[in-house]
């Protein structure tokens, strides 16, 4: 039994654009007319790769969910799962400010979401780790069905990273991941990864 999962990130949204920190923010979030094209455009790649998904797993915050609607529509007729457990990262007080106010800059965002520096940037009311790998373990459970699958899971740029840390069992590292891009990871049925190609597709 192998879980073939491609973990790919929303498309751009007006936080995106204006700076800001999304977190768990829902309704005020939303895709641009480039989030909606970048919808599109992968919806259309992967049903051109001929790549039938046994499954969709989305995140159920508004720009994941805008984005697997779309997405859907070119892949015929497939059950979909909206889950909390797919959220992006909770920033509790940081949510909805933009990073610049925060006297950071983009090359600095670690400071924002630290991932091998501590903690001590983050307000008391941000999500700790532990709830974090909690929810991806949840949901690296739910990957492994009885049977072979493939799964296209709809998600957010930091929890996917997480999500990877998790799976190749590595520190809390870095792994860039722009709008509408693929990650693909191979599992056995211990959840022990096969095969992984970070950014395995893009958009033109």
């Amino acid at each position: 039994m192998t879980a073939e999962i491609y973990l790919a990130r929303h498309g751009e949204t007006n936080y995106n654009l204006e700076g800001r920190i999304q977190g768990h923010i829902d309704q005020e979030s939303e895709l641009t007319q480039r989030g909606i094209e970048q919808s599109e455009a992968l919806g259309i790649m992967l049903r051109d790769l001929g790549m039938p998904f046994d499954w969709i797993y989305s995140s159920n915050l508004r720009r994941a969910r805008q984005t697997t609607q779309i997405i859907s529509r070119h892949l015929g007729n497939i059950t979909i799962e909206y889950t909390p457990d797919l959220r992006e990262r909770g920033m509790g007080s940081l949510e909805g400010r933009r990073i610049s106010d925060l006297g950071v800059g983009w090359e600095e965002d670690r400071r924002v979401y630290p991932l091998d520096q501590g903690e001590e940037f983050l307000p008391n009311d941000s999500e700790p780790f532990k709830s974090i790998d909690e929810r991806a373990r949840r949901m690296v459970q739910e990957f492994l069905n009885p049977k072979d699958s493939r799964i296209l899971v709809v998600s957010h740029g930091w929890f996917n990273r997480y999500m990877i840390n998790l799976l190749l069992e590595e520190e809390r590292l870095l792994h860039s991941q722009g709008n509408g891009v693929i990650h693909y990871v191979r599992l056995d049925g211990s959840a022990k990864v096969e095969e992984c190609k970070l950014n395995a597709i893009q958009l033109e």
